[in-house]
C-alpha cells in the first residue's frame, strides 16, 4: 500500500515533444495510476482482512476463557488465590460486619 502512495504518478508536460510521444506518455502514466490505484485497494482489503481475523480471535479467545473460568481453575487462579491476598484489602484482612460496638472488626484469612 505504501508503494501505491510513493510512486510519482505525475508527469512533466513537454512542449516540444511530438504529440505522439506526449499520448504514449499519457497513456503509460494511465496505466500507471491504474496500477497504483490497485495496489491501494488489495493493501486496505488486507489490512481489514487482518483486523477482522484478529478482532475474531481475541473475542473466541475472551469467550472461551469466560465460560472455562468459571467452571474450571485454572493454574494461574490457582496462584493468585493461594496468596490470600484479595484486592482492595490489606494485608490479607477483610473488613466483616459491625459488631455490637459500632467499630469494624478485622479477620485474618
Amino acid at each position: 500500500m505504501v508503494v501505491g502512495y510513493t510512486v510519482p504518478r505525475d508527469y512533466t508536460f513537454n512542449p516540444y515533444a511530438r504529440a505522439r510521444d506526449m499520448e504514449a506518455i499519457e497513456i503509460y502514466y494511465a496505466h500507471l495510476s491504474q496500477s497504483l490505484d490497485l495496489t491501494i485497494v488489495i493493501g486496505m482489503g488486507f489490512i481489514a482482512i487482518g483486523g477482522i481475523i484478529l478482532s475474531s480471535l481475541i473475542t473466541f479467545i475472551s469467550c472461551t476463557e469466560s465460560t472455562t473460568q468459571h467452571s474450571v481453575p485454572s493454574e494461574r487462579s490457582a496462584i493468585i488465590s493461594s496468596r490470600g491476598r484479595g484486592y482492595g484489602t490489606s494485608a490479607g484482612t477483610t473488613p466483616t460486619p459491625r459488631s455490637a460496638g459500632g467499630d469494624i472488626a478485622l479477620c485474618e484469612r
